[in-house]
């Protein structure tokens, strides 16, 4: 949608460029300025060539779109082939259309646990905020990363979540079910997620801030490097400065904050899980964040 506009609105200034330049010509003749005719045959060049461009782009996008929906349609058909003769027409084969894309879907939140549960296990691995094996800047620039990682695969987590229902119907698309089919099972879908998803966005997006939070943390240390020292006998770091203590201490407490959020929204998900599904073990509900041991000691 953002992107239409953006071409609507380029292509507006470019055609009013190319109706300037043209208006320009013509006064030329009546109003004899020199210099003119360079600079709007330039102007109404470029427009030409901007316009030329970005319609051949639009032309290509719409071949590629077509040829993708034709090559969809084609697998949807020839699966439907394949469970009709496993199960055969009606009712059964709908069934067997939608357990198709309920398996897609369900992968589709796999793939994603996968990666958001193996970024969060690396960020005990060890553990990112445990100063005592930091050696050099450089391990708290390989802490960096592994925290991006998890930032990454958090967010991802957290737009199919938020976006689930949406991304369901497009799924259910995908595969040669009748309109009356699709629409009970997204009612069905939609209705499984009802009153809970709301919390189980609001984790995602703690998961989302408490990456950040760890990331803060992280990336004062190193762009203070030699400002500070970690006392082992009290596993605590001493600044050289009250106002970088301040710092530090303020951003391990908005990670404080944070995880102490996500552990509440986390104990409400698995009750309501608990309650309402207590046999169904796959679904964005059933993603659990791998929270790092937190040190809630403030600096010294």
């Amino acid at each position: 949608m953002m992107g239409s506009i953006v071409v609507a609105v380029c292509w507006s200034i470019w055609v009013a460029g190319l109706v300037l330049g043209m208006m320009a010509l013509r006064r030329r003749k009546t109003e004899g300025r020199k210099g003119v005719s360079g600079r709007a045959f330039t102007g109404m060049t470029l427009n030409l060539l901007f316009l030329g461009v970005t319609i051949w782009g639009v032309v290509m996008v719409v071949g590629m779109e077509a040829e993708i929906r034709q090559f969809s349609n084609k697998t949807a058909e020839t699966e439907a082939e394949k469970a009709r003769a496993k199960v055969g027409d009606g009712e059964a084969l709908q069934k067997e259309l939608a357990a198709y894309a309920n398996r897609a879907f369900v992968a589709n939140v796999l793939e994603l646990q996968k990666k958001y549960q193996t970024s969060g296990a690396a960020l005990t691995n060890p553990p990112v905020l445990e100063l005592a094996l930091v050696k050099s800047k450089e391990d708290l620039q390989a802490r960096e990363e592994v925290i991006s990682e998890f930032i990454t695969a958090s967010k991802n987590l957290r737009d199919f979540c938020d976006g689930a229902p949406d991304i369901y119907r497009q799924e259910l698309l995908k595969h040669k079910l009748t309109p009356e089919t699709r629409e009970a099972s997204l009612k069905k879908f939609v209705e499984s997620l009802r009153g809970m998803n709301p919390t189980i966005v609001a984790l995602r997006k703690a998961d989302v801030r408490r990456g950040k939070a760890m990331l803060k943390l992280i990336t004062l240390l190193e762009a203070n490097w030699g400002k500070w020292d970690y006392k082992p006998e009290t596993d605590r770091v001493q600044f050289q400065g009250t106002r970088l203590s301040e710092d530090y201490n303020r951003a391990y407490q908005e990670l404080n904050d944070v995880t102490t959020e996500s552990m509440q929204l986390q104990a409400e998900v698995k009750k309501m899980r608990s309650t309402n599904f207590p046999h169904d073990r796959v679904g964005p509900g059933r993603i659990t964040p791998n929270r790092p041991e937190i040190n809630r000691k403030p600096v010294a």
